[in-house]
């Protein structure tokens, strides 16, 4: 298995005013634990708000990162295909523990790019299809100067979590029931952008990169090894 990947995407702030973050979206998802926690009365309300609310606030001049779990038992790809045209300037979408239609999507792209003979155990990164970016497991970038480090699970360290920068981790996969990843906790500067957490936070399904400096504001650092400011050198 091979990855290309770009270690770190710039995103110059001023050029990019419009970035939100998202995870867990679970479209179609029919479960009554899943939509019934979440406030709606059926999983077609659910699904209607997801959409609803992205047409409402993301347009093509957002920049959206999609940290997984998007689509419910997809085997075919349509609903993904549907997620994958929604209006953006970019959608860069990392794997969750949720994959189907994404996957089946992305290894159908991989295999057009680089043939049979590669294998089914070959990876590319990044690969566009529609709107999406598939990024992998993990993406890294910088928005300005700030250093945002984001996977599907929670990490407990991460580059340079106390050192140069004091970088920030965004996660999903927990729905709000890690309380050190949501927004209330001040235990370190990492967040679930989980659609659970952000409907609480200000209504919407996703948050946005000001509205998680502001909340990162409250937080503190925490440095859980040796790494801090002298064992990472600055840029």
């Amino acid at each position: 298995s091979i990855q290309f990947m770009n270690k770190l995407l710039k995103f110059p702030k001023a050029q990019f005013p419009k970035l939100v973050f998202i995870s867990d979206m679970h479209y179609t998802h029919d479960r009554e634990f899943l939509w019934g926690d979440r406030g709606f009365a059926s999983v077609e309300k659910h699904d209607a708000f997801l959409i609803e609310n992205w047409h409402k606030h993301i347009d093509e001049d957002t920049v959206v990162f999609n940290l997984g779990d998007v689509v419910f038992r997809d085997p075919d790809a349509k609903k993904f295909e549907f997620i994958s045209n929604l209006p953006c300037k970019a959608h860069y979408m990392l794997f969750g523990n949720h994959n189907s239609g994404s996957k089946e999507v992305y290894k159908a792209k991989v295999k057009s790019i680089l043939g049979d003979q590669m294998g089914e155990d070959f990876e590319l990164y990044p690969v566009p299809h529609n709107n999406v970016i598939f990024c992998g497991e993990d993406l890294a970038i910088r928005v300005g100067k700030k250093e945002i480090h984001m996977s599907h699970f929670p990490k407990r360290i991460w580059d340079h979590m106390a050192g140069y920068g004091k970088s920030i981790h965004l996660s999903g996969h927990s729905h709000g029931s890690d309380e050190e990843r949501n927004v209330a906790s001040t235990k370190g500067r990492c967040l679930d952008v989980g659609v659970e957490n952000a409907l609480k936070y200000s209504g919407n399904i996703f948050f946005t990169y000001d509205e998680i400096i502001d909340i990162m504001e409250t937080k503190v650092v925490q440095q859980l090894d040796h790494h801090d400011e002298n064992t990472t050198p600055s840029r």
